[in-house]
């Protein structure tokens, strides 16, 4: 039955083509501000442009990254140069690295269909990139096949586009579920974010088959604990990149005004909402809603803590990219506003970021305004923690570190090395919070 499923999904094809000429022409910027005034630039340009796509948001700190559209490229670029900011040309034309990252993603799935043709073939393939639908037949198949360890389950609250939210709760055969910690891992909150469904995809299958495999660190990860993934937290968003013109579209879909889309889910949970990093414009990639848990996407992850509320040990909230474990408090630049439990949280975190960190590619561990150089209000972790004092409370931010190598359309054959990262970081978080 697992070879049969896995065959159909593949058999459903991905609409790789975008409509009209997508980011045609569109420049892919880096530029690294090194004075407040040059930051503030950033953010004007950001405010004033709705067109112009930050990658990463205005920062000192790092690089800060942007695609600017055709129309706009002689006016930006001149603004950057009269405010002495060097320029780093990325690429010229954003739309042809996106139609070459879903091409290797097709010849992938054309591969990968080939190869599930073959009954001793179980598990969904780590090149490829799925859709929603796809992702949704994958951890069924998952239930299916690991009938005692796995079960999907729906949250109540369908999206604008009516579509149910569903997740995957896996544990091990000993010990009841109800009475062990649960750890909630959420990915895919914001659309473009594919690596992050990729890679929980293949932590999935992999703690399934090593924990039937007898593998240590897996069966301690499962018997101690349960897991629940939330694998794609915005279907509507995710699907969008994928059947419309927008393949850098963050946002989830819902219809704000009669010609504005989106909030930023991210920005809409309630902690300091519509505080620092958040915008009360539609237009803006970090619109944070009308109100606190405004979405139904919100209200799902909202529902799903208090479900397991007794339980909860730890809330990981996935993203892309930059290769950084963060921890709370995100939503202030205060070095000494920190929460209750930061000790065990940087005890933690050390341990956590140490295995990412030896996959071949170094992450950086800290807080937003410590490693990122902005502070953003309304994020899940920071909300899961101050809704649940005390728990292990992170937000990952998966390779690569910049859009130079990949960004949000990073290469599906990395998908295996992003997910071993995470893969063995859960293990290392695992072991770090053993009850004792």
């Amino acid at each position: 039955m697992r070879t049969t499923v896995l065959f159909l999904l593949l058999t459903l094809g991905l609409a790789s083509g975008r409509d009209g000429e997508g980011y045609r022409g569109h420049q892919v910027l880096s530029v690294r501000a090194q004075t407040p005034n040059q930051v503030e630039l950033l953010k004007e340009l950001m405010d004033k442009h709705d067109e112009i796509i930050f990658l990463t948001l205005p920062s000192s700190v790092k690089q800060t990254e942007f695609v600017v559209p055709p129309n706009l490229i002689q006016e930006v670029t001149s603004a950057l140069r009269e405010a002495d900011i060097t320029i780093e040309l990325l690429f010229a034309d954003a739309q042809k690295e996106i139609e070459r990252s879903l091409a290797e993603n097709e010849r992938n799935r054309l591969y990968a269909r080939s190869v599930y043709n073959s009954p001793h073939h179980d598990s969904p393939s780590h090149t490829v990139y799925y859709t929603y639908s796809e992702v949704v037949a994958i951890i069924n198949n998952f239930a299916q096949a690991y009938k005692d360890l796995a079960q999907v389950h729906s949250l109540p609250y369908k999206t604008f586009e009516d579509k149910t939210v569903y997740y995957l709760t896996v544990t091990g055969k000993t010990n009841s579920a109800g009475t062990k910690p649960v750890i909630i891992v959420e990915t895919l909150l914001h659309a473009r974010e594919w690596i992050t469904t990729a890679a929980a995809i293949y932590t999935i299958d992999n703690l399934l088959k090593n924990y039937e495999a007898g593998d240590a660190k897996a069966v301690q990860a499962l018997d101690n604990f349960t897991w629940i993934f939330l694998v794609v937290a915005n279907p509507d968003g995710y699907e969008y990149t994928f059947t419309a013109n927008n393949r850098l579209w963050r946002k989830n879909r819902k219809r704000v005004t009669t010609n504005c889309y989106g909030v930023d889910l991210n920005r809409n949970f309630d902690v300091q909402f519509g505080g620092v990093g958040s915008s009360s414009a539609c237009s803006s990639e970090t619109y944070h809603g009308q109100h606190a848990f405004s979405e139904q996407e919100t209200l799902n992850i909202r529902h799903l803590v208090e479900t397991h509320y007794n339980n909860l040990i730890s809330y990981l909230s996935v993203h892309s990219y930059s290769q950084l474990l963060l921890k709370p408090w995100g939503y202030t630049t205060s070095a000494s506003v920190v929460p209750p439990n930061i000790n065990e949280l940087n005890r933690v975190g050390t341990i956590v970021n140490a295995e990412l960190s030896s996959h071949g590619a170094t992450h950086t561990f800290g807080t937003a305004a410590g490693v990122l150089g902005y502070a953003a209000a309304g994020c899940a972790e920071d909300w899961a923690l101050t809704h649940k004092p005390g728990i292990y409370a992170y937000c990952y931010e998966l390779r690569p570190r910049t859009s130079a190598a990949g960004g949000f359309i990073v290469a599906a054959s990395q998908i295996p090395y992003v997910g071993a990262e995470v893969y063995h970081s859960f293990l290392a978080l695992a072991a770090a919070i053993l009850p004792k």
